[in-house]
Formats: C-alpha cells, sequence, structure tokens
C-alpha cells in the first residue's frame, strides 16, 4: 500500500467502493490506508474468517464495523462482526500513560448507528455491542465465540490491554490482531500495552507496521 499502485487497484473494486460509503456515512476517523489494509486482510488475508467472528474494540460511530461487515457479505463470508464501544465516550483513563480523557469521542449514537446497519440490510453481520469491554466482552465470549480478527480501536491503555488479553484464548489459529492506535502521538498507553502483552510475553514480531501494526496469532 505504501508503494506502488495497489492503492489505486483497491479504489477501483465496487465492493470496497460500497464498504467505504457505509463507513463515510458514519463518519470513520481511520485513514484510507487502513481501511484499504483491512480490506487486503478480509480478501485475502483470511482464508479462516469462516471458522471465527471478528471482534472491534472501540467502534466509535461504527464507522469501521460496518465497513468490515459490507466486505465480509460481499465475500459470501458467514463471519460477523462485534462492535464493542460505550457508545458514550471514554471512560476513566491512565493520566500516566493516556492523553485522551473521561468523555471524549463521546458524539456518538449507537441508535444512529443502528439505524444505519438496518438500512443496509446488515443487521446479520453488524452486531453493537454497549457497555466496556469487561462487561460486555464475557457474555459474548460464554456464547463459545472463536475470533479470526480482533480490530482494537480503543486508544487507551487499559482497554488495548484488556482486548489482547480476552482475544488471545479465542483467536483461530493464525488470525489477526490489527491495532489502529498505537503510533498515534495520543496513544502511548496503547504501545505499552502491545509491548507487554505480544512482544515481552509472547515474543511476538508485528508482520506489518503501515498502516497500522498487524500480528499474526497464535503465531503462524
Amino acid at each position: 500500500l505504501e508503494f506502488g499502485s495497489l492503492a489505486d487497484e483497491i479504489a477501483r473494486q465496487p465492493e470496497y467502493q460500497r464498504a467505504l460509503k457505509l463507513a463515510h456515512a458514519r463518519g470513520s476517523l481511520l485513514t484510507p490506508a487502513k481501511l484499504m489494509n483491512l480490506y487486503l486482510l478480509l480478501r485475502f488475508g483470511l482464508p479462516q474468517l469462516d471458522a471465527g467472528d471478528i471482534v472491534e474494540f472501540g467502534s466509535y460511530k461504527g464507522g469501521s464495523a460496518i465497513f468490515m461487515a459490507s466486505l465480509l457479505r460481499d465475500f459470501g463470508s458467514k463471519a460477523r462482526v462485534h462492535a464493542l464501544d460505550t457508545y458514550a465516550g471514554m471512560p476513566d483513563t491512565d493520566a500516566v500513560r493516556d492523553l485522551h480523557r473521561a468523555g471524549d469521542f463521546a458524539d456518538t449514537s449507537l441508535d444512529e448507528f443502528r439505524r444505519t446497519i438496518a438500512r443496509a440490510k446488515l443487521e446479520d453481520v453488524a452486531l453493537p455491542r454497549k457497555g466496556l469491554f469487561h462487561d460486555s466482552f464475557p457474555g459474548l465470549a460464554a456464547q463459545g465465540l472463536r475470533i479470526a480478527l480482533a480490530h482494537v480501536d480503543c486508544d487507551i491503555y487499559e482497554g488495548v490491554k484488556y482486548a489482547i488479553e480476552a482475544s488471545r484464548p479465542l483467536m483461530v489459529p493464525a488470525g489477526y490482531i490489527v491495532f489502529d492506535d498505537p503510533l498515534h502521538g495520543s496513544c502511548l498507553g496503547a504501545m505499552q500495552a502491545i509491548e507487554e502483552t505480544l512482544l515481552h510475553e509472547d515474543r511476538l514480531h508485528a508482520e506489518q507496521m503501515y498502516p497500522q501494526p498487524v500480528y499474526r496469532y497464535p503465531p503462524a
């Protein structure tokens, strides 16, 4: 994506265009390169998608979640996107590690997101779950969840660390953990959580750092 004409080729794909329109309608903050990278992972990098679902930790207005849901439908996958968020802004944060503060990103609406999902006829694919991760995720995991891709977009140390630790036991073989935030200057806590878990505990190396950090778990 960083070099050559691949981005232009992706931009011409009709399924990408449809998904991008939905993402823009929900005000996605992901850069075009990050959305394109998710497109590539869903289309080529996850043949095991039907063995697991996508879990998004931090959805804000739902732009990237509905983007991925639209692609899953167009690719004929049986996987679903579980979009976890407070849908009310950031919870309390750690002033030592995080530059974001409680209440950031509060300009969102779960009802509006659900209406967008319904208009796109994606009710069976895009599944929002409201609440803090440690409240909303255990019930989902108890339903026999398997994760093919964890998209971690929650900016702060506690959220990222929880997402990693909760996802690891449920990953399908060689599933992906994708991070949106840790290379941003306002998200140093997110990088610390990655370093403590995937780097120091698991000794994993990223498969990508551009346009976002991507890890394969368990290691291929």
